[in-house]
């Protein structure tokens, strides 16, 4: 049982040296602030996978946790209602997107 814990844990940190290669030869050719803005997107679209995450799970909550039932038994579809959280989700994700990158370009400006 260990040594496949230690096989696939060997494998993954394999895989992450092999990410890590790939950066360092895609960022190369830049310059130093080149290089920090890159890595600053990608931490942009870090945070705003977990806010979607997160966000999508708490319709899984919602649902879990019986909150969705007494609402669905009136008018609201389910559809309606999954839309409805849909839109808030990408809105959500676009605002998070959008103002990170202006103060970004503000800061780097």
């Amino acid at each position: 049982m260990w040594s496949l814990l230690v096989l696939g844990v060997s494998y993954l940190l394999r895989g992450v040296g092999d990410v890590i290669e790939t950066w360092v030869t895609w960022l190369s050719p830049l310059g130093w602030a080149e290089k920090v803005l890159a890595v600053t997107q990608l931490y942009i679209a870090i945070i705003a996978t977990g806010y979607a995450v997160q966000a999508v799970g708490s319709l899984r909550g919602e649902e879990t946790a019986g909150r969705l039932e007494p609402r669905l038994s009136g008018i609201l579809s389910r559809m309606r209602w999954l839309a409805a959280h849909g839109l808030v989700i990408v809105t959500g994700l676009v605002v998070i997107v959008v103002v990170s990158s202006v103060v970004l370009a503000a800061a780097t400006a």
